[in-house]
């Protein structure tokens, strides 16, 4: 393992071992903050009855249980994959709350190594997490390599201040600052904004 390989994994363990400790308070916010935006990823993804969904990054099971309620009695199913055993296990006690446990899954998994078959599921669905990841585009090539031909993928991405704003100001210095960083070989990521879907060829 390269010291970079070490370094990332380290990172992972870090963002991982933070969610754990918080994971009661993170399914309160997000629950309040993020519904809407969890109505609209399935809507984009335009759900099958019997459709094979995977939930990237499930965090306390926001998206998950919702995808799962509308596949029910259909023969769908939901796997939800993130890197925190706290927000996994509130995500599977959600499910069994709603009676969804034998359609919805819940594995630790590397969003940026899919231990997954190519080409399993109709669709994918992914709320935040690019930002929490050190290789946003390797969990994208990911995400696509387990679509089937013709499947949905739909990401969504928080977006950040308006740079003329004092917050913007704020995080245009954060950035340079991480930039030098990056420049000394330390990690660093940074995306823009947007909630996209598209069908795979």
């Amino acid at each position: 393992m390269t010291p970079m390989d070490t370094a990332l994994a380290e990172h992972k363990r870090l963002d991982a071992a933070s969610y754990d400790a918080a994971a009661g308070e993170f399914d309160r916010l997000t629950g309040r903050l993020a519904a809407p935006l969890a109505r609209e990823t399935l809507a984009l993804a335009r759900l099958g009855p019997a459709d094979r969904v995977l939930d990237v990054g499930t965090g306390t099971g926001l998206v998950a249980p919702q995808a799962a309620a509308a596949l029910r009695g259909g023969g769908g199913s939901v796997v939800g994959i993130d890197h925190s055993e706290g927000l996994l296990r509130k995500a599977a006690d959600k499910a069994r709350r709603h009676g969804l446990e034998a359609m919805a899954e819940f594995r630790r998994m590397d969003a940026e190594a899919l231990e997954l078959d190519g080409a399993g599921f109709d669709a994918v669905v992914s709320l935040f997490v690019p930002l929490h990841l050190p290789g946003p585009a390797a969990a994208v090539r990911e995400m696509r390599r387990v679509l089937k031909p013709g499947g949905r993928l739909v990401v969504g991405v928080g977006r950040g201040p308006r740079l003329a704003s004092r917050a913007g100001v704020v995080q245009a210095a954060r950035r340079v600052a991480a930039e030098v960083g990056a420049a000394r070989g330390r990690l660093v990521h940074g995306l823009g904004a947007m909630l996209h879907t598209a069908r795979c060829p």
